[in-house]
């Protein structure tokens, strides 16, 4: 797994004008509470990989015809891994957008594919809700669950707030639709969709972008 040591920068008080996410926090959080009294199950994950798109007689969660009491996982495999484009790469505001874009394609796939080693690559030590869903999406795995459905769009262009140097924060308008978690037996439960006007906050460190905070955020 890819390491996360980065050092933790030293100018985040610059930002006097937001605090810490809410409400999205609790809601990734609730990726892994809705698993809180679900047994721990050690048995491997088995999993389902979608027919030819002509084929249309089976479906991610269909019963297995010779195991008709256990439910396969869709193929995380067969999904691929987003790919940061070059212009999020730029110190620049057009960059530093690009780079609040490719987060949430790389938010989907962590939450698709249960695998968060390139979330990991992209989050400061800081982003509590990065972390958190980091936690959730580990907890799920555990528990051999998997989530359907599950994606993140902004409902327009993030509106640069404020840039310091190398930090840009950004107005945005989140929008992640209804999605469902499953696991061997069936649906575990069923998410309501989520918006709320909030802020992402990125910072250059070294040649990379970085996540400091994302979240609905509070102004004084």
């Amino acid at each position: 797994m890819t390491s996360n040591n980065h050092p933790t920068p030293s100018r985040h008080q610059h930002r006097q004008c937001l605090t810490r996410p809410s409400r999205l926090l609790t809601v990734l959080l609730g990726l892994a509470l809705v698993t809180s009294t679900a047994a721990c199950s050690n048995e491997p994950v088995e999993y389902f990989t979608p027919p030819p798109a002509t084929d249309t007689t089976v479906t991610p969660g269909e019963l297995v015809e010779d195991e008709p009491e256990v439910l396969k996982r869709p193929d995380p495999r067969m999904i691929a891994q987003p790919i940061q484009p070059s212009t999020a790469n730029e110190l620049s505001e057009n960059g530093a957008r690009a780079f609040a874009y490719y987060f949430l394609e790389v938010l989907n796939y962590t939450a698709a594919t249960g695998n968060t080693e390139l979330l990991q690559t992209i989050s400061g030590p800081e982003c509590t809700a990065c972390q958190g869903f980091i936690e959730a999406t580990t907890t799920v795995e555990e528990l051999n669950q998997w989530h359907l459905g599950f994606h993140s769009t902004y409902e327009n262009e993030p509106v640069l707030l404020e840039n310091e140097g190398a930090v840009f924060a950004f107005d945005i308008n989140f929008h992640a639709d209804k999605y469902e978690t499953w696991n061997r037996d069936g649906l575990v439960k069923e998410t309501e969709s989520l918006v709320f006007n909030g802020a992402i906050v990125i910072y250059r460190l070294g040649n990379y972008w970085l996540v400091e905070e994302f979240g609905e955020m509070s102004r004084i």
